[in-house]
């Protein structure tokens, strides 16, 4: 289980290891009531599950307010394209109040399988510059979060970093709280990248991120529930408000269809459900839409198409019994994916009746008054009054006999 970066501060700051003030938020309005909360200047930074949002754009500095709102309204509902990665959607980002960096470190635990060992994994490069230098590794021999842990090994390891005197002490706290953390949460890594220090002397994490186990997630409801639609997050009644002694990591329910939506996000793709979550979707990088019934169609058009050299851009697998207003609604959403020049519709009708992919097929276009090149292959139930619908809708449609004809673009029949 892989969580935002603003989830695993929130879950952090549980065990007592610093994070600047913060807030999440969906909407630029949440932005300009939250941002009173703490004083500028500010972070803003695109909650996506991947790597490289700096170089993408997705995290920029700004002096106040108002370009703190400006800033997120324009990265929420962004595409980044992260060196490395396909593209993602930001739904939501962090608002971090910024905090003056003396130096930027690193510090990891992480578990690796190859041998089956945990290690305290450290560097006094952190950033962007933790790839400059190897870190120092710490090999842990605990199966718990209270064996296999010398006392020393903190200090030792806040030496590592080239830390001293209560600096390396602080650092030495947070670092055992990591190792603890790991542990207790049975997590295979947890890697906070800046750990800064300060120009004050304090020792904040700047980014983390965080992997948890999936299989151990039922002996945790407290992490499980972060994967929960209803799960939100506002600093709004924290303590930078001066209303509370909560955390501003907390979670309320004031912000939940936005993180709902963001929990979708993979790495390498958005991954979203529509229609009440009944209909997958999938965006991709290519420039062609597909709508297909069944995970085996959907998969074998997008494969073939990406052998022809016009990959997908977006599919939606609309099953067995979607509606024609599903359709409708999965149609739109195909043709909304950035890049999408064409659609290809694959459906065999089974359950699913072809009319009714016709028919939801046709509002969707005269809904968007959108005119792309759609090729349209139909096969068993009803497929004749589907195609009868699409003709007597007076839009061009390009229908295929085949599936070679389908993907390769079919013959002009209507």
């Amino acid at each position: 289980m892989r969580i935002f970066e603003y989830q695993a501060k929130f879950l952090l700051t549980q065990s007592g290891i610093p994070v600047p003030e913060g807030f999440a938020a969906s909407h630029s309005k949440t932005v300009q009531a939250a941002s009173k909360c703490i004083q500028p200047p500010f972070v803003v930074k695109a909650q996506v599950l991947s790597g490289g949002r700096k170089e993408a754009g997705g995290i920029r500095i700004v002096s106040g307010r108002l370009e703190a709102v400006s800033v997120a309204s324009g990265l929420l509902g962004s595409v980044l394209k992260p060196a490395g990665s396909g593209p993602v959607l930001v739904r939501l980002v962090l608002v971090e109040r910024m905090e003056d960096v003396a130096a930027e470190l690193y510090a990891a635990v992480a578990l690796d399988r190859d041998s089956g060992r945990v290690s305290l994994l450290v560097s006094g490069k952190g950033g962007t510059g933790v790839e400059e230098a190897e870190p120092v590794r710490f090999p842990l021999t605990a199966s718990g979060p209270e064996h296999g842990f010398s006392p020393g090994l903190p200090l030792e390891a806040a030496a590592a970093m080239g830390l001293s005197g209560t600096t390396a002490l602080d650092a030495a706290r947070v670092l055992s709280e990591l190792v603890r953390f790991f542990f207790l949460h049975e997590c295979t890594l947890v890697e906070i990248n800046p750990l800064a220090l300060t120009r004050d002397g304090r020792i904040v994490c700047l980014d983390a991120k965080m992997e948890i186990d999936d299989y151990s997630l039922f002996r945790h409801p407290e992490t499980a529930v972060l994967s929960e639609p209803s799960v939100a997050f506002s600093c709004l009644d924290g303590p930078a408000s001066g209303r509370s002694g909560r955390s501003s990591y907390d979670f309320t329910e004031s912000d939940a269809r936005g993180i709902a939506e963001a929990l979708t996000l993979s790495a390498l793709e958005e991954n979203a459900s529509i229609c009440g979550g009944r209909i997958p979707f999938v965006r991709m990088a290519g420039e062609v839409g597909v709508l297909a019934n069944g995970a085996g169609l959907a998969m074998a058009t997008t494969d073939a198409l990406a052998a022809a050299g016009v990959p997908a851009s977006a599919f939606c697998d609309i099953g067995g019994a979607a509606s024609a207003a599903d359709v409708e609604e999965a149609v739109i959403a195909v043709l909304s994916a950035p890049g999408t020049r064409r659609l290809v519709v694959h459906v065999y009708g089974g359950i699913v009746r072809c009319d009714a992919v016709a028919e939801g097929l046709v509002s969707a276009l005269k809904r968007t008054g959108l005119s792309p090149e759609i090729t349209v292959r139909f096969e068993g139930n009803r497929k004749q009054e589907g195609l009868d619908l699409l003709a007597a809708s007076g839009i061009p449609f390009r229908i295929a006999g085949s599936f070679e004809e389908a993907v390769g673009g079919g013959r002009l029949e209507l």
